[in-house]
């Protein structure tokens, strides 16, 4: 049942991604759409926090140090204090949300998860590992 419940809401993130306008709070800030901005993973990931944010127990941005001078970030969140660790990514997981293999909330165990699902999912541009991580305030 919970499985169902978080792939369901899953789908519901991913699709809401796409098809939702993001809410603005000052009437004279356009939106991400409206300026043309590109698909940033940042402006993705801050996107998909603050709409999974307000239902969630717990919600990072966790931003992944590629290299020294290069990173990505992703937006996890946390249903219930038990529940596993929820990821959303457009790069990686073309816009999907994958269930991690740990409850922590501890940037570099959160990083590492990641990176092990994608290397046993034989992810399309070979090894991932990240050289650090932590959660953007």
């Amino acid at each position: 049942m919970r499985r169902a419940l978080i792939f369901i809401l899953g789908i519901a993130i991913g699709f809401s991604l796409r098809m939702i306008p993001i809410p603005v709070h000052s009437e004279n800030v356009p939106s991400v759409q409206s300026v043309g901005l590109p698909n940033d993973c940042a402006i993705v990931a801050t996107e998909a926090y603050h709409r999974v944010a307000p239902a969630a127990k717990w919600a990072r941005l966790l931003h992944l140090d590629l290299s020294a001078t290069e990173g990505h970030m992703v937006c996890v969140w946390q249903l219930t204090p038990h529940d596993p660790i929820l990821l959303y990514d457009k790069f990686y997981l073309g816009s999907q949300t994958l269930e991690l293999q740990t409850a922590q909330h501890d940037a570099k165990v959160i990083a590492a998860a990641f990176a092990d699902a994608l290397n046993r999912a034989n992810w399309r541009h070979g090894q991932v590992k990240f050289t650090g991580a932590h959660f953007v305030e």
